[in-house]
């Protein structure tokens, strides 16, 4: 029962929210993305690697994950390193 709750735990990754109170429950985060979700579907998949490659070199704000300015290699390697996440 959600008034039973007593404390809000998310792990540091944010992937998980833990709560307790009589009993300990832990669930995902119904807020989490994963780093380098461009289309916000909670999964990064080729989807998100095709239209990586189509801003590359570009100045694409969503694209570019570590907001350098430019959508480059480090942004690339952040969707290829996180590929699969979420799905």
């Amino acid at each position: 029962m959600i008034s039973d709750v007593q404390q809000v735990a998310i792990s540091p990754d944010e992937r998980w929210i833990a709560f307790s109170g009589s009993t300990l429950a832990v669930a995902r985060n119904p807020l989490y993305t994963p780093l380098g979700d461009l289309n916000n579907d909670s999964c990064i998949d080729d989807s998100e690697l095709i239209a990586m490659l189509s801003a590359f070199g570009g100045t694409d704000a969503v694209a570019d994950m570590d907001g350098n300015g430019i959508v480059d290699d480090s942004d690339l390697l952040t969707a290829l390193f996180n590929f699969g996440e979420g799905c």
